[in-house]
């Protein structure tokens, strides 16, 4: 009688901790859940964290190709303000170049033209009788020419080189009364004028160089 009094003693409390186990377990269970749940938002904050860097690392690589395009573009620009400058000077100095040209051409043609004139000789005689006799310098040889009863007004042109010594001569004599002219013209330009007058009036002429 004892024993079954002790058998249905515990048989009468095994339902009390019965409860308490499952509580047990299930405590468990929600910490094991809070634990999950935990872990889960750190990774989600850090992969927000890493988000963020990641855009932050974007934005300062947009800000550095912007700021390289920038200065690729200045350099670009100021190559070319350098080039179009070159090209410019360039312009300049061959303008300038051609300028020259065309004024050395143009002094050597104008010594040439000086030194055609300097040659070229224009003995000439005027006088009121109508006819003169004329002696002049043919040639830087000292070569005479001579017309006699040469009609009035009276001119010859000649080319005689200047040379190291050149004399040029001209005399004219009246044939009659009156006055009588002659003129040593070199290049157009004239170097010695006389005139005589009387009858048989005679003018001369010279010049050297």
């Amino acid at each position: 009688m004892i024993m079954l009094a002790g058998c249905a003693a515990n048989t009468a409390s095994s339902p009390s901790a019965v409860p308490a186990t499952v509580a047990s377990a299930s405590s468990a269970s929600d910490e094991l859940a809070a634990s999950r749940a935990a872990a889960s938002s750190s990774a989600v904050a850090s992969s927000s964290r890493v988000a963020a860097s990641s855009s932050r690392a974007a934005s300062v690589a947009s800000v550095s190709s912007v700021a390289a395009a920038a200065q690729a573009s200045a350099e670009a620009s100021r190559a070319a303000a350098e080039a179009a400058a070159a090209a410019a000077s360039s312009e300049a100095a061959a303008a300038s170049s051609a300028s020259a040209a065309a004024s050395a051409s143009a002094a050597a043609q104008s010594r040439t033209e000086t030194a055609r004139l300097a040659n070229q000789i224009t003995y000439s005689v005027t006088g009121s009788s109508g006819a003169a006799s004329i002696t002049y310098a043919a040639d830087s040889n000292f070569s005479i020419a001579q017309e006699s009863d040469a009609a009035l007004p009276w001119t010859k042109d000649l080319t005689i080189p200047k040379g190291d010594f050149r004399i040029l001569s001209l005399s004219a004599q009246n044939s009659g009364d009156g006055d009588i002219t002659c003129t040593i013209s070199v290049g157009g330009n004239v170097v010695n004028t006389i005139t005589s007058s009387g009858a048989y009036a005679i003018a001369m002429c010279n010049y050297s160089g």
